[in-house]
């Protein structure tokens, strides 16, 4: 797994530092289960390496980040979006739940908002304006041209 480690220090910079969804997996090297999850993890990182910054952070070593999110339970995994943290998983579970979130989570983040449209959004406190966003934002859905400046 070519996970990164954090610690206490730089786990914040490394944060910032990703302009990707961060998966940070919090073990300790004491706790059997995360042998159980760290071969699923490996082929997630291969498979969304490029999407996605997978991070590892040891809470016996790193006390001050695992009180700081509330990390009792080991493993836990913690996807964090801009900075922040979106969703989390504790103990043992399937390579296919981690992988739904991981989807959900791209998918989330490569829809972009319709901000192609700025006259719309000025006048947008009139109804009539508000069903035609309506309408452009579904024709949008299935034509993916219609709409687009």
């Amino acid at each position: 797994m070519t996970s990164k480690v954090l610690t206490d220090q730089n786990f914040d910079a490394e944060l910032v530092a990703a302009d990707k969804i961060v998966l940070v997996e919090f073990y300790d090297e004491n706790c059997s289960n995360r042998y159980l999850i760290e071969p699923g993890l490996a082929k997630l990182d291969e498979q969304y390496s490029q999407r996605m910054k997978f991070c590892r952070i040891n809470t016996r070593e790193n006390p001050k980040t695992a009180e700081r999110f509330r990390i009792f339970a080991s493993p836990t995994l913690l996807f964090f979006q801009d900075e922040k943290p979106v969703e989390s998983l504790a103990g043992t579970f399937p390579r296919v739940e981690v992988e739904n979130i991981i989807r959900k989570l791209i998918t989330e983040k490569e829809e972009e908002p319709m901000t192609n449209l700025p006259l719309l959004n000025a006048f947008a406190s009139h109804w009539w304006v508000l069903l035609l966003r309506g309408i452009v934002r579904c024709c949008s859905a299935f034509w993916p041209w219609y709409g687009r400046g």
